[in-house]
């Protein structure tokens, strides 16, 4: 296993981004950093990244996935970290809030997100997977947009961790995760994801890239991996991407 640690970078995954589409040989298993200037999250969003606080990683797989498959990648990975976690922290229970957050206590303790590259003269494309878990920070650590949603394993156990400790277990969890995806097992993924989904349920509201605006009850997820929210006439919408928040 090839393992790039770096002291600062301005994005994990910006940085394998660049490994893939180079098609270098040897490309890394993972890449991780002490600090990001400039992590990123979804729909164009930046991921706060306190220095020497988090994990902030960026997996390198080459599953052998259908395009339909690829989206589902996403909640194959949550999924996978959130078992790692509980995994090595017993006293733990990890939410996912769809597409890509993990949730404790009602807070926000980290999020996924997922890139796929395609190598330089072709080939079958690359899925970064780029994973950010607040670890050891307090609550000063956080910045007045987030400090009232945010969390933290220290926050929620009183303990310190070695960040380090918890690098490999995610990584095999997220390799195991995908290769149930590559087996075509996304039925028994579904089922876990309904043990985890915090939205299942709740209203929320979803506001598209276009703008558009829906709300409704959450209905879970479809057999692709799609949000389902049912509005007040009963009819059910499907959300492939937006900005997904809690309406009660």
């Amino acid at each position: 296993m090839k393992i790039i640690r770096l002291k600062e970078v301005d994005s994990t995954n910006n940085y394998a981004l660049n490994l893939v589409k180079k098609n270098l040989p040897g490309l890394p298993d993972i890449i991780t950093a002490e600090n990001q200037d400039a992590g990123k999250g979804r729909l164009g969003k930046n991921w706060q990244s306190a220095p020497g606080k988090g994990l902030y990683c960026s997996i390198i797989l080459q599953p052998r996935l259908a395009p339909a498959d690829l989206a589902k990648s996403t909640l194959a990975a949550g999924l996978a970290v959130a078992a790692a976690l509980e995994q090595e922290i017993k006293e733990l229970h990890i939410s996912l809030k769809w597409p890509n957050d993990l949730i404790c206590k009602g807070k926000k303790m980290g999020g996924i997100l997922l890139e796929t590259a395609f190598p330089a003269g072709g080939g079958s494309p690359y899925i970064i997977a780029g994973i950010g878990i607040n670890i050891n920070n307090q609550q000063k650590d956080f910045n007045k947009q987030i400090k009232d949603t945010a969390t933290s394993l220290y926050l929620v156990t009183g303990r310190h961790f070695e960040t380090e400790n918890l690098l490999l277990p995610i990584y095999h969890q997220v390799r195991e995760y995908i290769t149930r995806l590559e087996q075509n097992d996304f039925a028994g993924l579904k089922h876990e994801w309904q043990q985890r989904d915090f939205l299942f349920g709740r209203n929320v509201k979803m506001v598209a890239v276009n703008k558009q605006v829906i709300s409704g009850k959450a209905a879970g997820i479809d057999e692709n991996g799609v949000l389902l929210v049912r509005d007040q006439g009963g009819r059910i919408h499907q959300i492939l991407s937006g900005d997904i928040s809690l309406a009660d």
